[in-house]
């Protein structure tokens, strides 16, 4: 059997697997300044909104924020958390179109661009969801979550290059996480750089010494440059951090 089918059998993991609770917590990005336009009693029902998000209670959330806004039309907050809420029901539809208000509102609000783009991408939206987060780093050039969101974004879009590039950027500028480093790892070893991928598949076990997946995946590069040994190390040791996911083919190394 030759080394250079493992890839193909196995496919690259998907990114978003370990990124997801990172990425998609919406819940995380729900504050918003009170504007000096707003009054005392849309706030009210705005913080109760709040309160409601982070219990994940979203439908009742959007039921004190549509109270808000019907006491104030142009209470901005209320607007930004119905996307929010939206979102995180999926409604993507619904939540764009709040979202699209919150940044008419404010052309500079850098969490709408951000979160319009993690919806964007949910609808499989590519190009938008890349303008949005190119919109927010523009906003904020040293934030490290949008150069991450838009090179998963880029990967999925096929541009491993400029994934490459987002992720390298993310780090730069203080991402240091599983997740960025398991990606870019997934990213190189698209590209072939195969010393690269196991340099990154290091550090996400250096940070998470118990990420099967971060052994399984080094141990198929170790594959691919003929290094048995160490493939087969990797291979056990993810085996007892609870991967069982192996092909045949590969399972046989072990025996």
């Amino acid at each position: 059997m030759g080394i250079n089918c493992y890839i193909s059998i196995f496919g690259i993991p998907n990114p978003h697997k370990t990124i997801s609770m990172f990425k998609y917590s919406f819940i995380a990005i729900v504050t918003l300044l009170c504007l000096s336009s707003c009054t005392n009693k849309a706030k009210r029902y705005n913080d109760k909104a709040l309160s409601l998000i982070e219990m994940e209670n979203y439908n009742q959330a959007i039921k004190e924020l549509n109270t808000a806004t019907k006491i104030d039309a142009r209470y901005a907050p209320a607007y930004y958390n119905k996307a929010i809420a939206y979102a995180n029901l999926k409604q993507y539809k619904t939540a764009i179109k709040y979202f699209n208000i919150s940044i008419k509102q404010h052309s500079d609000f850098y969490d709408a661009y951000l979160n319009r783009g993690i919806v964007y991408e949910n609808l499989g939206k590519f190009k938008l969801a890349i303008k949005d987060y190119s919109s927010a780093i523009n906003l904020d050039p040293l934030n490290k979550k949008a150069y991450f969101f838009r090179g998963i974004t880029r990967f999925e879009n096929k541009d491993i290059k400029g994934a490459i590039d987002d992720y390298s950027k993310s780090i730069k500028n203080g991402l240091n996480s599983t997740g960025v480093y398991y990606n870019r790892a997934i990213a190189y070893q698209e590209e072939k750089n195969y010393a690269a991928a196991i340099k990154d598949y290091s550090k996400v076990i250096n940070i998470s010494p118990s990420f099967a997946k971060a052994y399984y995946n080094r141990a198929i590069v170790y594959l691919y440059l003929n290094n048995k040994d160490a493939a087969i190390k990797d291979l056990n040791l993810a085996k007892n951090y609870g991967f069982t996911e192996f092909d045949k083919e590969i399972y046989t190394l072990l025996y």
